[in-house]
């Protein structure tokens, strides 16, 4: 009984951190095919659009401002990204949207303007994540389930702000077609909640100082209780 008892109170003390936390973009946009971003636009505009003969492509970036209030380890995370009535756009029945690290500087992603290399950096990252997506779509979050690379990303840099960069993939460059998601988005301000990640943290492997205490009355009292079971 008491090996039993002192299992649970060691549990309760390893596993009350466990917790679940979301967090809104603190910045997003999309770059030009010509490495061009407007730091006012807050549209995220992921494809590309027929002008004539050619096409601009739209890569896009959500840009975080570092994961505070973790009690843990992150063990999964979802970027929750809304797509607007009419956001789909493409004669594919489907868009596969892919989510990948942005390794340059946030700062400067933020800042917009010409960044020579920024499109391209927003789509030749580690791939963290993919999602289907199609006009069924519109007017609902698609959601992107992180793998294993993202989760790694996010528990040894996020504590520092950080960014995806978002792309459709498969496009042949041959393709000068209309294809895009996440038109119409907005053009306002960036922590409206249509951009979020959401993040489940498992067990601290080091509960805080007050978790201890408890766990160590429980102890004592459990000592206790052995002591006088010795005695009878």
């Amino acid at each position: 009984m008491f090996n039993k008892l002192t299992g649970v109170i060691l549990g309760a003390a390893i596993t009350a951190a466990a917790g679940t936390l979301t967090f809104d973009t603190n910045d997003r946009g999309y770059y030009y095919s010509y490495d061009y971003s407007d730091s006012t636009n807050k549209n995220y505009l992921t494809g590309q659009i027929n002008i004539g003969s050619t096409a601009d492509g739209f890569n896009s970036f959500f840009e975080f401002n570092g994961l505070t209030g973790l009690t843990g380890p992150i063990v999964s995370a979802t970027l929750n990204l809304f797509n607007p009535s009419g956001g789909y756009s493409s004669a594919q029945t489907s868009e596969t949207l892919t989510i990948d690290e942005f390794s340059g500087d946030t700062g400067v992603l933020d800042a917009g303007g010409t960044v020579t290399g920024e499109y391209a950096a927003l789509d030749s990252g580690t791939v963290f994540g993919t999602a289907t997506v199609s006009a069924a779509d519109d007017g609902s979050f698609v959601t992107i389930t992180l793998n294993a690379n993202g989760i790694a990303f996010l528990n040894a840099n996020g504590s520092n702000p950080f960014a995806f960069g978002g792309y459709l993939a498969g496009i042949d460059p041959a393709d000068t077609s209309t294809r895009f998601v996440f038109g119409g988005s907005s053009y306002v301000i960036a922590n409206d909640d249509n951009t979020s990640l959401t993040v489940v943290t498992g067990a601290s492997a080091a509960p805080e100082p007050g978790t201890w205490v408890l766990a160590g009355f429980g102890f004592a009292g459990l000592l206790v209780v052995r002591r006088r079971m010795q005695q009878v």
